[in-house]
């Protein structure tokens, strides 16, 4: 499950592994062919060890969530850049930009 994520879809602790779970899968053809709603992460690698762990969703977002809470995530079309912050109160601050708006680097 991805954290905060708008469009990640959670299987609960209690579902996860049953037949009920299995049953709100859809099959991978379904998914190929874009016949159904929901999102799910189609490749993730794990390198929680040391940065965090990235993600490709079914819909073609990607996205990384990083040790430190923060997030990172890149639209379908390529061309919007999300960066979100956990703040103290635990809200998200969510910055948005495009990528030919990129800020500088240090």
């Amino acid at each position: 499950v991805l954290p905060d994520h708008e469009n990640a879809i959670a299987v609960s602790p209690q579902d996860r592994g049953s037949s009920k779970d299995l049953r709100s899968v859809p099959s991978k053809k379904a998914l190929l062919q874009g016949k159904t709603k929901e999102i799910y992460v189609k490749r993730w690698v794990d390198y929680s060890s040391k940065y965090g762990l990235g993600y490709i969703l079914t819909n073609g977002e990607t996205g990384v969530y990083f040790n430190d809470s923060t997030k990172l995530t890149l639209s379908v079309d390529g061309q919007t850049v999300r960066y979100i912050e956990k703040q103290p109160d635990r809200t998200d601050q969510i910055t948005k930009y495009k990528m030919n708006e990129l800020p500088a680097t240090r």
